[in-house]
């Protein structure tokens, strides 16, 4: 009916990128990118417009500061620390609070699969399968480790060191572990809330 057609047609004018602004490349099955909220979103006036990417999945982390986050017809905000959770193919769009600090990880979703074991691959599937939002409000120890992990992280993409796509995975573990015990602690505190699935 109508109601298809006109969503294909707005699914077809929704921008796909690797990251934003760029044009998407060739796939990429190792596809990994960190960056600090501002090296992208300052050039943007602090506004990412509605897009998605294909196979990467990506993760944005608010140190400081606040992101108003728009998923279809969805606004949740985020006041830092804070995380959301983006798999391939969601499309979102992001306006933050001038000088708000994190990071943003893109990484391919055949790298998130094979970094992660086997027997830890259901562990993350909540979060690899659908967006979630994270408040650290009852574990401000969680969201150290990830500013930590994630900076570390950010080092390392720029560095030319033996080992540095060793590093990158073990510290992407770091980060899905932090945030799935995060998961763990906010569905026990509301079961309902079951981690803030969007």
């Amino acid at each position: 009916g109508t109601g298809r057609t006109n969503l294909r047609f707005m699914m077809k004018s929704i921008p796909q990128f690797a990251l934003f602004g760029e044009v998407q490349s060739e796939d990429d099955p190792e596809f990994t990118h960190i960056e600090t909220i501002r090296a992208r979103s300052r050039l943007y006036d602090w506004k990412i417009t509605p897009h998605t990417h294909r196979r990467l999945f990506q993760l944005v982390f608010v140190a400081r500061g606040t992101a108003h986050v728009h998923l279809d017809n969805r606004l949740e905000v985020i006041d830092g620390p804070g995380v959301v959770t983006l798999p391939s193919g969601v499309v979102h769009a992001f306006s933050f609070k001038p000088e708000t600090t994190g990071h943003v990880v893109t990484i391919a979703d055949t790298l998130i699969t094979e970094s992660v074991r086997q027997q830890s691959r259901e562990l993350f599937a909540p979060m690899i399968r659908q967006p979630y939002t994270f408040g650290f409000e009852a574990n401000p120890e969680h969201s150290e480790l990830l500013e930590f992990a994630l900076g570390q992280m950010h080092r390392e993409s720029k560095w030319q060191q033996p080992g540095r796509t060793s590093m990158f995975r073990w510290y992407l573990r770091i980060i899905l572990m932090t945030l799935r015990r995060q998961l763990e602690t906010e569905q026990q505190l509301d079961p309902s809330r079951r981690g803030r699935a969007i």
